[in-house]
C-alpha cells in the first residue's frame, strides 16, 4: 500500500530522523514536475489513531518548509503506483496550478468567539410566563445572533483584504466566524497585527489566530479512479 502525506515539487523527500508514519522511510514519487510524498506501508489501511495522524501532520510541515505542498488528508492511500501514477497524471494541469496558487504562502486560522450574553435567557433567567413571551424572546434573541453574524462577515472581509486567498469555514453555536487565509510568507507578522488591532477594536469577541499551518483549505478536489482510504 502506499501511503501519501502531501503532493509537492520537492526534489527529495524532507530528512526527518523519525521518517513517517510508523517510523517507515519516506519516499518521493515524481511524475514529471510533481510528487507524491509517501510511505509504503503492508496491508490495505492504516487505523487513525491520535499518534499517526500527528505523524503525518509532522511530515506535511516538514516538507513545507522546502517547498510548495499540497496536503492530503489522513488516510489516502493506493493499493499500487500505477494507481498514483493515474491520480499525478490525470490531474497535471490542475496540480500545477494549485502549486502556484500555495508556492511561498502559508494558512493562518482565525477565529471569532462571541463572549457577550446575547441570549434572552440569560439576561432574564426567569422561565416565559406564557408562549407569547416565549416568542419575543427567541425573536429578540435571533436578532441579536444575526446582526453579530454579519458583523463576523464583515470582519472577515476586512481579514481578507489582507490575504492571497480566504475561506469562511462552518463554526460551532459560539464561534461566530471560521476562518483560513493564504499568506504570503513575509507577511505573517504583518497579518497577525492586523488580527490584533481587530481584536482590540472588538472587546465583545475573542479572536484567536493560529499558524502558520500548510494549506490545508485551499487544496483543489482531485479526479480519481480508485484508491483506498484508512
Amino acid at each position: 500500500m502506499i501511503y501519501v502525506y502531501a503532493i509537492t515539487d520537492l526534489s527529495a523527500p524532507p530528512a526527518l530522523s523519525a521518517g513517517g508514519i510508523d517510523g517507515l522511510p519516506l519516499l518521493l514519487h515524481r511524475v514529471e514536475r510533481v510528487g507524491a510524498l509517501c510511505s509504503e506501508h503492508e496491508g490495505a489501511q492504516l487505523a487513525p489513531t491520535a499518534e499517526r495522524i500527528w505523524q503525518h501532520e509532522k511530515v506535511v510541515e516538514a516538507a513545507m518548509e522546502f517547498g510548495a505542498v499540497l496536503p492530503v488528508r489522513f488516510g489516502s492511500c493506493f493499493a499500487d503506483r500505477m494507481l498514483l501514477d493515474d491520480l499525478l497524471a490525470k490531474n497535471g494541469s490542475l496540480i500545477q496550478a494549485a502549486m502556484h496558487h500555495v508556492r511561498g504562502r502559508v494558512e493562518m486560522g482565525v477565529r471569532l468567539i462571541d463572549t457577550l450574553n446575547n441570549r434572552a435567557e440569560a439576561q432574564d433567567p426567569s422561565s416565559p410566563r406564557n408562549g407569547r413571551e416565549y416568542l419575543l424572546r427567541r425573536a429578540a434573541q435571533e436578532r441579536c445572533l444575526d446582526a453579530r453574524r454579519e458583523k463576523a462577515v464583515a470582519l472577515h472581509d476586512e481579514l481578507s483584504a489582507a490575504a492571497f486567498d480566504a475561506r469562511m469555514r462552518a463554526s460551532a453555536a459560539d464561534v461566530l466566524l471560521s476562518g483560513a487565509y493564504l499568506i504570503a510568507r513575509d507577511r505573517i507578522d504583518e497579518f497577525r497585527r492586523r488580527v490584533h488591532r481587530i481584536s482590540g477594536a472588538h472587546p465583545d469577541m475573542r479572536i484567536v489566530a493560529t499558524g502558520p499551518w500548510p494549506p490545508h483549505h485551499f487544496v483543489p478536489a482531485l479526479q480519481l479512479k480508485e484508491h483506498c482510504h484508512a
